[in-house]
């Protein structure tokens, strides 16, 4: 057995190639300029994109009694309801929460589902 692994040891060993210093350099460098092509088209694309209309707007959230909001850690706005989607860090509080324009929670969900929850994204349906 331990022949038959010396063997092939041998054999992997005598058919591996090796590149040359100026091949190694080459595909380096081909590496590189794909990378910056890439980041080029990346950032092509980003400067291309609409830009969206943002407009500042203060929102009192009015939890139910017992109720306490934790950290905000991302919010997304369904344009077609007005309805806000709250993800929150906080333990006296479900960590999903819609709200109306008016602050007053319209859906809550998810105690006990997520430790540390980080975002929260909508679809164009408003679907969570």
């Amino acid at each position: 057995m331990a022949i038959i692994g010396l063997v092939f040891l041998s054999l992997f060993a005598q058919s591996k190639t090796t590149s040359t210093p100026i091949e190694t350099q080459v595909k380096d460098e081909a590496k590189d300029q794909n990378t910056t092509k890439n980041a080029d088209r990346l950032r092509e694309t980003i400067e291309a994109s609409p830009k969206l209309q943002l407009k500042q707007t203060e929102l009192a959230i009015k939890l139910p009694d017992g109720q306490e909001l934790g950290m905000v850690s991302w919010i997304a706005r369904d344009s077609k309801t007005g309805v806000t989607w709250l993800i929150q860090r906080g333990e006296k509080a479900d960590p999903v929460i819609a709200v109306d324009k008016d602050g007053r929670v319209v859906h809550s969900f998810g105690k006990g589902l997520y430790k540390i929850p980080h975002a929260i994204r909508l679809d164009g349906d408003g679907n969570v």
